[in-house]
């Protein structure tokens, strides 16, 4: 299966209907390159897990263009909060995961934690974010967290 050794995996989707458009994936990429900018990390130690059937398209087009690796894998392992997301993510080791969407569940961040990663989410409005080690939660106004 995957193997690769790698500091950060980055799990996002971009796509052509209105709750996946590809701000996700945009702001990703731009993350990503910040921290290639500032030396934080190389651009050989960022993987990007994305779908890119139908729909989430565009989404993948943007992360192949930008030079970024993808880590190639059937779209149907990564429906969201699914246990093959989860396992599939635990599988790659990853020093951390950072997740952009809308709604992780509580059992989804756990079992990617489970596996050593740690794990920060952007715009999530799930019960994931409470397990996540640091949650962004931008356009979300959360007065418990």
């Amino acid at each position: 299966m995957i193997s690769q050794l790698n500091k950060i995996l980055i799990r996002c989707d971009g796509g052509t209907i209105p709750e996946i458009g590809t701000g996700h994936v945009v702001r990703m990429i731009r993350l990503a390159d910040q921290l290639c900018k500032n030396s934080i990390i190389k651009k050989k130690e960022v993987y990007f897990l994305t779908r890119k059937k139908k729909i989430f398209f565009n989404g993948y087009n943007l992360i192949k263009k930008s030079k970024f690796k993808i880590i190639d894998v059937n779209d149907q392992d990564l429906v969201p909060n699914s246990v093959n997301e989860s396992k599939l993510i635990s599988k790659i080791f990853s020093k951390l995961v950072i997740i952009d969407r809308l709604d992780t569940s509580e059992q989804f961040i756990k079992k990617i934690k489970s596996s050593g990663s740690k794990v920060i989410t952007f715009e999530d409005g799930g019960s994931g974010k409470y397990f996540a080690d640091r949650s962004i939660n931008e356009i979300f106004k959360d007065k418990k967290n």
